[in-house]
């Protein structure tokens, strides 16, 4: 089964990837295969067909585009900046309409409205402080002193009208300071429309792929913690298998058959002369004949014979007691203890007592019942429970497309808006150019 999960697990990140960013076929990957013992294995899949994020709609090349040329001829331009009689005529309309943007400019509504402002103050400071007396006066003490066209006809209606000059003169000059800086800033702004005009196709792209680039770390990311998901429920079968057999070696190797191999070992070693606990064991308290002394014989000396038999079925019976306890228990090991326990028994009848050799074959009988038994159930219980970790995993996975999705979707109306804010301050800067030239007609 650890074989079956190594190999049935394929990484889904790189292909993941590309399929959230390209539009491709559709394609069907086994992220985890969940062998069973009954009813076959459980693949663990995900569709990868997944909408992208579409083109974004790039506007018109007329969005950047202003035609600035004046609507009115030169002599009606010159007329409204000196005089301001055809001002008044559109002035107010052009108030009126203005008025309810919000975004005009408070330079240019001060502009349209600045003749009627100026007349209201000419009578007011004509009233209140006579300028228009005192500019008179001023023009009639330059013309006495300086010249001498008071004398002739029209020397009487000269001062007042070179006064009034002076006057609309002043109304010229602030006429002209606020086409000028108006003027500029259209032209200023007109410069911004080209240069968004110039470069709007790659501005969008450039937005584009900075969202796609965002939605790329984002499936980068997902990606990682998929293959993450399909490796911690891998791990997590492998750990249940590995539980089961553990099980299954301590059910071999059970606490019974180590307790009765304990009883045939200390039986063994009780005949050895490593279990007396004085100077007197069973080798040293054999007689023997005075001409054994002179020279050994064979005749006397098998109990030596005896004893290294006794010395091999406890060493044997001890090492597979220390392999059996150990944390991997060899099952073969355990069937190959239970088959050298017998054999001792029947070998070594005046070792081995009648009853503990009838215990060891009951135990064996016993044993092996039990082992199928409960081995039986635990293959049925890792069967239901890798069963409950490839459900597990299938519902992360079946979440993926509905995220993947809601992804794509929020990434395309952040495109959408980021274009849509480009839009709108080309637009922006279009109507301030707009509005600032339609302030003189420039």
């Amino acid at each position: 089964l650890d074989s079956e999960l190594v190999a049935g697990h394929e990484p889904l990140s790189p292909r993941f990837l590309a399929a959230v960013l390209e539009p491709r076929e559709p394609e069907l990957v086994n992220v985890l295969r969940v062998p069973q013992r009954r009813g076959g294995t459980k693949d663990v899949s995900l569709l990868l067909h997944f909408p992208t994020v579409p083109e974004p709609v790039v506007p018109p090349e007329s969005t950047f585009a202003l035609e600035v040329r004046s609507r009115y001829g030169f002599g009606r331009r010159l007329l409204a900046f000196f005089f301001g009689a055809a001002d008044v005529v559109y002035s107010s309309q052009h108030v009126v309409r203005m008025s309810q943007d919000p975004n005009v400019p408070k330079g240019l509504l001060l502009r349209r409205i600045s003749l009627v402002l100026l007349i209201l103050m000419a009578f007011a400071v004509d009233i209140g402080f006579g300028v228009r007396h005192r500019l008179v006066e001023l023009a009639e003490s330059w013309l006495r002193r300086n010249t001498s066209l008071l004398q002739g006809e029209l020397g009487e209606y000269l001062p007042s009208a070179v006064g009034l000059g002076l006057w609309l003169a002043g109304y010229g000059a602030l006429y002209l300071v606020l086409f000028f800086v108006l003027r500029r800033k259209s032209l200023q702004h007109v410069k911004e429309l080209e240069l968004l005009r110039a470069s709007y196709k790659e501005k969008i792209a450039d937005l584009r792929d900075e969202h796609l680039g965002a939605l790329a770390r984002w499936a980068r990311d997902y990606g990682r913690t998929l293959d993450d998901a399909v490796l911690l429920a891998r791990s997590q079968a492998q750990l249940l298998v590995e539980r089961a057999r553990h099980r299954l070696r301590r059910r071999v190797a059970s606490p019974r058959l180590l307790d009765l191999a304990g009883e045939v070992a200390r039986c063994f070693f009780a005949k050895l002369p490593e279990s007396a606990t004085n100077l007197e064991d069973v080798a040293t308290m054999q007689k023997h004949s005075f001409a054994h002394s002179i020279w050994p014989r064979a005749t006397e000396m098998k109990y030596q014979v005896e004893i290294a038999k006794y010395r091999h079925a406890w060493r044997d019976v001890e090492r597979c007691l220390g392999a059996l306890r150990g944390e991997h228990p060899d099952p073969d090991l355990a069937g190959q203890l239970w088959r050298s326990l017998v054999r001792y028994a029947r070998m070594f009848p005046e070792v081995v007592p009648e009853d503990l050799f009838t215990r060891l074959q009951e135990a064996h009988g016993d044993t092996v019942g039990r082992i199928v038994r409960e081995t039986e159930a635990d293959l049925v219980e890792l069967d239901e429970q890798l069963g409950e970790v490839a459900v597990a995993l299938t519902h992360t996975i079946e979440a993926v497309p509905s995220l993947v999705e809601t992804r794509v979707e929020l990434t395309t109306q952040s495109m959408n808006a980021a274009v849509a804010r480009f839009v709108g301050d080309a637009l922006r800067v279009r109507e301030q150019a707009r509005l600032e030239a339609m302030a003189f007609e420039i």
